[in-house]
């Protein structure tokens, strides 16, 4: 959202990049229908149910398409951003955000 805010068009191509990156992998099945509405903003909310090695790719492939899109240095900032603001909302959870680095 931040990213949408600060440069629209960036945001929708990334957007666009990790739709066919996860199409690529199960177009079909239930939980890539999911996330593909995510990106695509029908769905508000990401309510998945991915392993931890589903996830870790997925976010690796963000990774790749925002320093692709961004540059090395903005997507540092980024997402050290939006890890700090997930590590704030999840400190009861046991999982931290950074294993999906």
């Amino acid at each position: 959202r931040q990213l949408e805010a600060e440069d629209y068009p960036v945001a929708v191509a990334l957007r666009k990049f990790l739709r066919e990156k996860v199409l690529q992998q199960e177009p079909f099945s239930l939980e890539t229908r999911r996330l593909n509405s995510w990106l695509l903003g029908i769905k508000p909310e990401l309510d998945v149910g991915l392993t931890m090695p589903q996830m870790r790719w997925i976010v690796h492939q963000a990774w790749l398409g925002s320093c692709e899109y961004l540059g090395p240095v903005r997507t540092d900032r980024i997402f050290a951003e939006v890890i700090a603001e997930m590590e704030k909302k999840t400190r009861s959870e046991e999982l931290s955000p950074r294993v999906f680095l």
